[in-house]
């Protein structure tokens, strides 16, 4: 080993490494300070969610849905819930947790309202982006038209597996909520969730997303 100190070929080397060993350490220590800066961010948005819109920290096994249905409440990182015009509302959300065996990383943050009287198709609502013409084009699905409002067909894509009940289910005064959508909507059983794919919301996002689906709910269970 002494032989390999005097050695100036040795020396080379360890001159050499010095900087990428020092360099992958600054690499690793600045994403674990990102890391805990992200979680203390959305620790703070919940922290305020709480404070200023009544929701309360609960386990998303307390939520009224059918945990089968919302595989994502399984591996939910975070979880509000409060009662608003009598509905169940809840935000929650996954950060970097594989819903799905070797699928993507869902980290998005959800909102979900349910009722009990609510009884709704399976169906999801996208706003048209190019990477869903693609994908569409690759499946060979063109989702429902809605003929008589033109300007949402064109700005949304919506499927399901009962197309006929998704159609009579979703009215004209639903379909105008969303003539310029910029988010995803799903209907399961007694609940409707909003929220974008892979995305975090923040504060003032997640509150208006809640009244979005507070009003779109409101809608689609019609008169009381």
């Amino acid at each position: 080993m002494e032989s390999d100190l005097r050695n100036p070929d040795f020396r080379i080397i360890r001159m050499i490494n010095f900087p990428y060993t020092l360099l992958l350490a600054c690499l690793v220590v600045g994403i674990h300070l990102v890391w805990k800066l992200r979680r203390a961010r959305r620790s703070s948005i919940y922290a305020r969610l709480v404070k200023n819109c009544g929701l309360q920290p609960v386990s998303p096994h307390a939520l009224h849905v059918d945990p089968d249905d919302f595989p994502e409440l399984n591996v939910c990182t975070r979880c509000l819930r409060a009662t608003v015009d009598g509905f169940e509302v809840a935000v929650f959300e996954n950060d970097d947790i594989e819903v799905e065996e070797g699928g993507p990383p869902e980290t998005q943050t959800y909102v979900m309202v349910t009722h009990p009287s609510l009884n709704l198709p399976h169906f999801l609502v996208e706003p048209r982006s190019a990477a869903l013409k693609m994908r569409t084009k690759i499946e060979k699905n063109k989702g429902i038209f809605f003929p008589k409002d033109e300007l949402f067909t064109k700005n949304n894509f919506v499927d399901g597996p009962d197309r006929d009940a998704v159609k009579a289910m979703l009215s004209p005064e639903f379909l105008a909520m969303f003539h310029h959508n910029t988010i995803t909507i799903e209907g399961r059983g007694s609940a409707l969730l909003v929220y974008r794919p892979e995305v975090l919301a923040g504060y003032k996002v997640v509150q208006e997303r809640m009244d979005i689906a507070c009003r779109a709910a409101r809608i689609l269970l019609g008169p009381m």
